[in-house]
C-alpha cells in the first residue's frame, strides 16, 4: 500500500510540473493526504501542494508549509521540513523579497545536506545562486552554479546541470572570460545532444558561434552558425533558422564578403516580413544599409539607416538607434562632411552612454577619433581613441581593438611620434592577424606590416639623430 501511495504522489507531481495549478493533480494531491496512512506520505503531498501555491496564493503556501514544518518536527521528518522551508523560500523568490528568500532556501540547503539528499542540494544552491545574481553578487552566484553543477553531473541531472551551465555562461559572458564562456558552452552542448532536444540544440551552436565570434574566430564561428541553420530547420523552428541567417550574414560581413551577406540578410528579411517578426527588423535593416555603405551605395545606405531608426524609436529600441546614428556619421565622414559626423557621433554616443551599452560607445569614440584626425587635430584624435581602446580592451573583443589601435597608428603617425605609432601598429597587426582566414590575406598583411615597420623604424631614426644633433 505504500508504494502504490507514493507512486501517486510521484505522478501528481509530474503533473504538476506540466501544468501550474492543475486541478486534478491538487485534487489528487489531496486524496494522498486524506487516504495515506503513512505521516511522511502525508507530509509529502501537503509540502508539494504548499508549492504549488507559491506564486498564486502565497499566503496559503506560507501557511501550508508552516503546518507541513510543524507537523515534520513532531515526526522528527527531516525531508519534510526542508521542503517546508523551500517552499516558504519559493513564495519570497517570486514576491523578488531575496533576503527572505535567501534566508529558508540557507535553511533548506542545511536540512538537505543533513539527509544527503542531493537532488535537494543541488537545487537550492541553484536557487540560491540566482538570488545571489539578482543582488548583483556575481562571485558568490558563480560559486554557487559551479557547485550546483558538479552535483547534478554526479546524480546524472542533465536537465539541472544545463540550467547551472547558463548561469555559468552568462556571468562569465558578463564578465568578458570568453574561455570560460566557451568551455561551458561545449558541456551544454554535449548534454543537449545526450537529451536529444532538437530546438535546444539549435540555440546552444548558434551561441557558440556567437562567442567565437566575439573571439574573431570567424571560420569556426561559421561553422557552427551553419550548423545552427541546419539543426533548426529539420526541427522546423522557424525562428531559431531565421535567427541563424543574421548571423551567417554578419560573418560574412565581417569577412569582407558583402553578396553573401547582402543575400542571407535579404532572405532574413524577407521571413521578418513574412513572420510579422518586427522586433528584429531594425537589426536587419541597418545591416543591409551598412553592406550598401561599403559597396559605396551611399543613398540606399541612408535610407535604410533612416528606416532602421524609424522602427527602432517605433519599438523603443534606443540601442539600434544609437547604431544606426553611428553608421549616418560614418557616411557623412566618407562624404568629408566632418562637422555633420562629428556632431550625429555625439549624438549616438550619449544615447549609448545612456544605456551603457559599451560596444556603441567604442564604436561612437573610435569615430570622434576618426573625424579629428580627418580635421588635423591628432591630440583630440589620442585621446578620443584612448578612450575608444580602454572599452574595447575591457570587452576583450578584437574586432573593436584592432580598428582602434589602427586608428591611434594614424594619429600617431601624423602627428610624429613613431615610436607611439610603431606601438600600436603591432598591436593592429597583432589583432588583425587573428581576424585573417586566408593563408594569402596573412601574406598580404604581413608584407604590408613589414613595409609599414620599415619607414616608421626609419622615421623613428632619423627624429633620433635630430634630437642628438640639437642636443651637441
Amino acid at each position: 500500500m505504500k508504494t502504490i501511495t507514493l507512486l501517486t504522489l510521484t505522478f501528481c507531481l509530474a503533473c504538476l510540473t506540466i501544468q501550474a495549478q492543475d486541478k486534478k493533480a491538487l485534487d489528487s494531491l489531496m486524496r494522498v493526504y486524506n487516504t495515506a496512512k503513512h505521516d511522511t506520505t502525508k507530509v509529502l503531498a501537503l509540502a508539494y501542494i504548499a508549492f504549488e501555491y507559491n506564486s498564486s496564493k502565497p499566503d496559503t503556501c506560507i501557511s501550508i508549509a508552516e503546518k507541513v514544518l510543524q507537523m515534520s518536527e513532531k515526526i522528527g521528518f527531516e525531508k519534510g521540513k526542508a521542503l517546508a522551508y523551500n517552499s516558504m523560500g519559493s513564495v519570497y523568490y517570486v514576491k523578488k523579497e531575496l533576503s527572505e528568500a535567501l534566508t529558508y532556501y540557507q535553511k533548506s540547503l542545511i536540512v538537505f545536506e543533513k539527509i544527503q539528499a542531493n537532488k535537494g542540494i543541488a537545487n537550492c544552491i541553484y536557487i540560491i545562486g540566482n538570488i545571489y545574481f539578482y543582488q548583483k553578487n556575481y562571485p558568490l552566484a558563480l560559486e554557487s552554479y559551479q557547485k550546483g553543477l558538479s552535483i547534478y553531473e554526479k546524480i546524472g541531472n542533465k536537465q539541472g546541470a544545463i540550467t547551472c551551465l547558463q548561469g555559468i555562461i552568462y556571468i562569465c559572458y558578463q564578465q568578458n572570460k570568453y574561455a570560460l564562456v566557451l568551455e561551458a558552452q561545449l558541456k551544454e552542448l554535449k548534454l543537449i545532444e545526450e537529451l536529444g532536444d532538437k530546438n535546444k540544440l539549435s540555440s546552444a551552436l548558434l551561441q557558440i558561434g556567437s562567442t567565437y565570434n566575439v573571439q574573431g574566430n570567424y571560420p569556426i564561428a561559421l561553422e557552427y552558425y551553419l550548423k545552427a541553420r541546419k539543426v533548426a530547420k529539420e526541427a522546423g523552428d522557424n525562428l531559431a533558422s531565421t535567427h541563424t541567417l543574421a548571423a551567417i550574414g554578419n560573418i560574412y560581413y565581417t569577412q569582407g564578403e558583402l553578396e553573401l551577406s547582402l543575400e542571407n540578410y535579404q532572405e532574413y528579411m524577407k521571413l521578418l516580413k513574412e513572420g510579422k517578426n518586427k522586433e528584429d527588423m531594425p537589426y536587419c535593416l541597418n545591416a543591409i544599409g551598412c553592406i550598401y555603405l561599403d559597396q559605396d551605395k551611399q543613398t540606399l545606405a541612408l535610407e535604410y539607416f533612416e528606416e532602421t531608426i524609424k522602427v527602432a524609436e517605433e519599438l523603443g529600441d534606443k540601442k539600434m538607434v544609437a547604431y544606426s546614428l553611428n553608421n549616418i556619421a560614418k557616411l557623412h565622414k566618407k562624404q568629408n562632411n566632418y562637422v555633420l559626423a562629428y556632431e550625429v557621433y555625439q549624438k549616438s554616443l550619449k544615447i549609448s552612454e545612456e544605456f551603457k551599452d559599451r560596444y556603441g560607445m567604442a564604436y561612437s569614440w573610435n569615430g570622434l577619433a576618426e573625424v579629428a584626425q580627418k580635421q588635423k587635430d591628432y591630440t583630440k584624435s589620442i585621446e578620443y581613441a584612448q578612450k575608444s581602446l580602454q572599452i574595447a580592451n575591457e570587452m576583450k573583443t578584437p574586432l573593436d581593438i584592432g580598428r582602434v589601435s589602427n586608428t591611434l597608428y594614424e594619429s600617431y603617425k601624423l602627428n610624429g611620434d613613431y615610436a607611439k605609432a610603431l606601438e600600436y601598429h603591432e598591436l593592429y597587426k597583432m589583432t588583425s592577424d587573428s581576424l585573417f582566414n586566408s593563408d594569402k590575406a596573412k601574406k598580404i598583411a604581413n608584407m604590408e606590416t613589414k613595409a609599414e615597420i620599415e619607414i616608421l623604424n626609419k622615421n623613428k631614426e632619423l627624429d633620433q639623430k635630430k634630437k642628438e644633433a640639437l642636443e651637441k
